[in-house]
């Protein structure tokens, strides 16, 4: 009978694999910050439009700028400690982190992009326009 804490399985650990983690922190980060900014956009606009004031909206975009290029950073650091290079069939954690890694850039990326577009017609109009 085997006790169900029983470590000494293949591939099971209890820890927290700190790298992992980042890894996941990063391939979420940008996706994250582009759904915080619309949600504080949301929530600052009829505030900044009563008090002619879009500081607050402009910052939470700037915020979400932030996260983004952090989490591409993070990203790229990882990349580089997984070997850099296109991921390829290799298998195991190497191959794995490398993987992850160059997915967590594009998206990082793409999420960078969405924010800028989501942030130009703030810049240029006004939102409180009628």
């Amino acid at each position: 009978m085997t006790d169900a804490r029983d470590t000494s399985e293949v591939g099971y650990s209890g820890a927290v694999d700190r790298r992992a983690a980042v890894q996941l922190g990063s391939f979420a980060g940008g996706p994250c910050a582009v759904l915080l900014s619309q949600a504080a956009k949301s929530a600052t606009v009829p505030w900044a439009c009563l008090h002619d004031n879009m500081l607050p909206a402009h910052a939470a975009e700037l915020a979400a700028v932030l996260v983004a290029v952090a989490s591409g950073l993070i990203a790229l650091r990882e990349w580089r400690r997984s070997g850099g290079g296109w991921p390829d069939e290799e298998g195991g954690e190497r191959g794995r982190s490398r993987f992850l890694a160059v997915l967590s850039l594009l998206l990082a990326a793409v999420s960078l992009l969405v924010i800028l577009a989501q942030w130009i017609p703030d810049a240029i109009l006004s939102p409180c326009q009628q």
